[in-house]
Order: C-alpha cells, then structure tokens, then sequence
C-alpha cells in the first residue's frame, strides 16, 4: 500500500476503544517514531517551528555537536513542498503538534501520540507528489525518445531502522524551549 501525503493529512481521529497506560502509550509512541528513523535531539528554529531531527541525520550531527547553524526549517520546506489544495491542512497539523509538543506533555493520550505519529509521517516520508518538478519537458527529440533525467533529487521511501533504543534520551531532551 502506498502512503499518500493526502491520506496523512486528511486522516481523521479515530477515539480510542479502550483505556491505554501511559507505558502502553509510550511503547506506541517509541515503536512509530523508531518505525519513521526520528531521531532523540530537538531541532529549534528562529521561525517557531520544533521537530526531533532525523536519526543519523547532518541536522541531528550539528545538534549533538553543538552547532548553531543547522540549516533550513524542515517543517516550512515541507510546507512550500506540500501541495497547494493540502498546505492549509498541513499547517493545521504543524500549528497542532506545536499547540501540544512546545513543551513534553505531562501525560500522554491516544490523540496525543496521533498527532506526533501524523506530524513526522507528513515531515519525514517522501510522497511522489511532493518531490520538486523537473523543469525541463519530459518529451523532447522528434523521433519521441525521452531526455534522459537527473535523478540525484529523488529519494525512495527510507525504511525505518528498528534499532532506536534511546527513548529515556528521547523523553529526557523533549522540551524545546529550556
């Protein structure tokens, strides 16, 4: 099954059936964001956006590293990617996740751990339809023969990687703002 950028944005909230511990929650929340490679170190921008960098990422490096500059938002550059019909729901969704992530919750909930799973699915996974368009025409010579295309731009789905086992250093530097 393909994931499309649509179907995480416009996936609604489905309650939950059952009470869920707050260690139950936890597992959840680790399993999704080791599933999605999101790394333990906060990335903080002048523009008021916060996101966990990607695990062995360059911005995850000059965080652990002490960096200042560690670059462009992730969050406004997928932003500008996101489809123009979808970028209201998408800023909907970051406005969320800042609402309830500016500081780590005292206490977890179903819709909580939704809302972060929802926010790193639309920031992290690479969707087709949001991959920058080749400027050049994709038919060219007169006996129909297609150009051939760079294709250094385009990235396949990372799968996650299933040794993240750092989540007390993932609770622990959760606060953004200190």
């Amino acid at each position: 099954m393909v994931l499309s950028i649509e179907k995480v944005l416009n996936g609604k909230y489905s309650p939950a059936a059952r009470p869920y511990s707050q260690l139950e929650l936890n597992d959840i929340r680790a399993k999704n964001l080791r599933r999605l490679t999101v790394g333990n170190k906060m990335a903080c921008h002048d523009c008021g956006h916060i996101y966990f960098a990607k695990e062995n990422g360059k911005k995850e490096e000059k965080i652990k590293n002490g960096d200042s500059d560690i670059g462009q938002c992730s969050v406004c550059w997928k932003l500008k990617k996101t489809p123009a019909h979808l970028r209201e729901r998408a800023q909907e969704l970051v406005d969320e996740y800042l609402y309830h992530f500016s500081e780590k919750p005292s206490k977890w909930t179903h819709y909580l751990v939704h809302v972060e799973q929802q926010y790193y699915k639309w920031l992290y996974l690479n969707f087709p339809e949001c991959q920058c368009n080749d400027k050049r025409p994709r038919v060219s010579w007169q006996d129909g023969e297609r150009r051939p295309r760079n294709n250094r731009n385009k990235r396949e789905t990372q799968v996650a990687s299933s040794n993240n086992n750092n989540l007390e250093m993932l609770n622990e530097s959760f606060p953004a703002l200190q």
